[in-house]
């Protein structure tokens, strides 16, 4: 999840790094990338998806930081990305490019542990 605003300089500049993130892992079924935003005009948040070209889903409820998202993960300041693992644990927040591609390179390589035990443990299991 990443948390940004329009009127956000910073949070405009992260999404760069998101681009490049999801132009990677697009195709990647483990993965998913939703914008968070924090805007409070519904126009204005719409022209900055256009401008800065973000093409995962992006939500926005136009609260602000009055919204039930943004205090559901205690966010305090933008931008902020917190890594979601597949379970559902947070895994991570407030990466940096380098460290969101290891620790989702960790969660793939994690994964595929576990299911390659999972086929184990069903071979090896009497019938």
């Amino acid at each position: 999840m990443q948390f940004w605003a329009s009127w956000d300089t910073i949070s405009r500049e992260a999404n760069a790094m998101f681009r490049r993130i999801y132009k990677k892992e697009q195709k990647n079924k483990n993965f998913k990338l939703m914008g968070v935003s924090l805007d409070l005009d519904e126009k204005t948040w719409k022209e900055a998806i256009k401008k800065d070209t973000l093409k995962w889903e992006q939500v926005c409820d136009f609260s602000g930081w009055n919204g039930e998202v943004v205090k559901l993960f205690a966010i305090q300041k933008l931008p902020t990305n917190i890594l979601i693992g597949p379970t559902g644990k947070i895994e991570a927040k407030d990466l940096d490019e380098k460290a969101i591609e290891k620790k989702l390179k960790e969660i793939q390589e994690e994964k595929e542990k576990k299911e390659a035990e999972k086929k184990r443990s069903k071979r090896q299991s009497p019938r």
